[in-house]
């Protein structure tokens, strides 16, 4: 167990608030994404010669720190300002693992202030960002892998500065993007990029509408590509 391990989990008041979960993370476009964060922990695991088991918060406690490992799951509700997606943004981080230390912490400690992920101040740090509404990055977790990591870019002081600034950037939901061709809250190089993915599952006979579901836009846009 790492120190960050040992820190996070002092709060035992903090773990009992919150349930194990073990649903693995959906497929996410690297670009920004703005919601309410929550933070719990996602997996408690014993490694025993190499290999890893889940086990119980209160089996977690007593043993040995070298023997165990804590995975933190990061989840944004994205779907407050776009309720019309069906998916969820959340990514699976183990605390002192390569992500943790080249992107989560480096991060989170950019945000909330020099020292604050510091040795006596994780507890406070996370908690006090669980339940802030943020604006992360979806980022590469190393460049030969394909799946994501969560980077925090900022944190706002309430929901309505979280809304105002995304809506600045993306508009609302209900006005009219700046391409006509473009989805409300995609950038147009980046939905760009999606379209020959597209086309080939278009051309695979896969519905529209499961496509559109699948981006988190209306499926006219899919349609319109056929």
């Amino acid at each position: 167990m790492t120190e960050d391990t040992q820190e996070f989990q002092a709060d035992q008041t903090f773990w009992d608030t919150v349930e194990k979960e073990a649903t693995a993370v959906e497929a996410f476009s690297a670009r920004a994404s703005f919601g309410q964060i929550t933070i719990v922990p996602n997996r408690y695991i014993k490694w025993t010669d190499g290999q890893p088991s889940d086990v119980t918060p209160e089996e977690f406690i007593t043993l040995p720190s070298k023997n165990t490992s804590l995975e933190l799951k990061f989840k944004v509700n994205v779907q407050e300002f776009r309720p019309e997606i069906d998916w969820e943004y959340s990514r699976d981080v183990r605390i002192g693992g390569a992500d943790w230390w080249r992107t989560v912490r480096p991060s989170i400690e950019d945000v909330m202030g020099k020292g604050s992920m510091s040795k006596g101040n994780y507890n406070k740090t996370l908690q006090k960002l669980d339940g802030s509404y943020v604006e992360i990055h979806d980022v590469p977790k190393q460049k030969e892998l394909d799946y994501n990591t969560i980077k925090l870019v900022q944190v706002f002081a309430n929901r309505d500065a979280c809304f105002a600034e995304w809506q600045g950037r993306y508009g609302d939901g209900s006005a009219a993007p700046a391409d006509a061709n473009v989805p409300n809250g995609w950038e147009t190089a980046l939905w760009e990029e999606q379209i020959p993915a597209i086309k080939v599952r278009l051309a695979k006979n896969e519905e529209a509408s499961v496509i559109a579901t699948s981006f988190g836009v209306d499926v006219a846009f899919i349609e319109a590509l056929k």
